[in-house]
């Protein structure tokens, strides 16, 4: 019978932050608290992670009209 792997809690290396923390931490770079980089170390948040939170990237609307006004508003 094959054994089930339970994951011990913080073990994960990627998003092992809370929604809260996130939220903290970009509160403190747009505040100017805190720069971007600072802010990654003292929250253990991910660069990338942060950068693209702060600056708005990887929105849940940025693909659907990442093209729309080149492609279909170009006719004007």
């Amino acid at each position: 019978m094959p054994r089930t792997y339970k994951r011990k809690v913080g073990s994960r290396s990627y998003s092992d932050y809370s929604s809260e923390k996130l939220d903290e931490a970009v509160a403190a770079v747009n505040s100017g608290e805190l720069k971007l980089r600072e802010a990654s170390r003292s929250f253990n948040i991910p660069y990338g992670s942060l950068y693209n939170h702060v600056h708005k990237l990887h929105t849940e609307y940025s693909f659907v009209f990442a093209g729309f006004f080149s492609v279909f508003l170009s006719g004007k």
